[in-house]
């Protein structure tokens, strides 16, 4: 018997492959760039029904942001995760700052590289984008998950990115800049605030990974740490699957204690990447901490 496969029928069947392969991947610690650890929570695409508050716009430079709110006197800097800004919560945590009296940019650190690792069409991957779940799935079988951080060190790329977003908050006559990171946006923001040239109060680093990625460009950590802490009120939600040094008591506390910042580190009973990842359909207890934990760091934003 004849029978041909609508375009919905093709979508369900990849899906359910890419939910084989991501479970496959996930038990042998292989799924994860190598900014993440193990087992960590993979891609997780946007929620297509979410109207978002905010907009892309060119802040200068041709790199592009999302910006929402319109305070001239807090401002927050998210940095995304290793799967771009166009994947998970990125766009719902920044729309919730934003309601709550900041100027939010989010840039998009990944733009020459179509937005991340999937693109910008990775939220649709769900639906009917069979082209979206073939990249996905090309990344997984050539590595690309696994090298895509090298292709961003601050020197040369992310520092050029830094610069053009404080000259637009300067020129938007924000007062104070507060920094919000999740997973490899902990890297540019370790730099962001140690780099001295935008006055950062604080910030916040949701299941960091810093150390990763930092000891592939052979970067002297402490320096760059103590360099933060010591003009930075630093906030960190640490993991178990963290490193030992940027758990509570670790190394990198050690370090910000040394320079005389302001610190508090907690270790958090989520899988590394929870914050914009972790699907909270049906984790009551996921959703619980995701919530508490943003609002302990708008209001430590709101003091930077």
């Amino acid at each position: 018997m004849a029978f041909s496969l609508s375009r919905n029928t093709l979508a369900a069947a990849a899906t359910a492959t890419l939910g084989l392969v991501y479970m496959y991947r996930k038990s042998s610690q292989t799924q994860i760039p190598d900014c993440c650890p193990g087992q960590s929570e993979g891609f997780l695409p946007q929620d297509q029904s979410y109207k978002a508050r905010g907009t892309m716009v060119d802040i200068g430079g041709g790199l592009n942001a999302y910006v929402v709110g319109s305070s001239n006197k807090r401002s927050v800097v998210m940095f995304h995760d290793i799967f771009g800004m166009h994947s998970g919560r990125h766009t719902q945590i920044a729309d919730e700052l934003a309601a709550r009296g900041f100027l939010v940019v989010m840039p998009d650190f990944f733009q020459t590289q179509g937005g991340g690792l999937f693109g910008r069409e990775a939220g649709r991957m769900y639906g009917n984008s069979f082209g979206t779940f073939m990249k996905f799935m090309g990344a997984l079988i050539s590595g690309k998950m696994k090298g895509f951080q090298r292709e961003h060190p601050w020197k040369g790329c992310c520092e050029a990115s830094w610069g053009k977003v404080a000259s637009y908050l300067e020129n938007r006559g924000c007062a104070s800049i507060g920094l919000l990171s999740f997973c490899w946006g902990a890297y540019p923001a370790v730099h962001a605030a140690a780099d001295g040239g935008a006055a950062v109060g604080a910030a916040v680093f949701f299941h960091p990974s810093f150390d990763r990625t930092a000891a592939l460009f052979g970067e002297n950590q402490e320096e760059l740490v103590k360099s933060m802490a010591a003009s930075t009120r630093v906030r960190v939600y640490s993991t178990g699957m963290e490193s030992k040094a940027w758990k509570p008591g670790g190394q990198a506390e050690q370090w910000a204690t040394e320079a005389d910042g302001e610190v508090k580190w907690e270790l958090v009973g989520q899988t590394h990447g929870f914050m914009t990842r972790g699907d909270m359909r049906g984790d009551l207890a996921l959703a619980k901490d995701v919530q508490r934990m943003l609002e302990e760091a708008i209001e430590w934003l709101k003091q930077s």
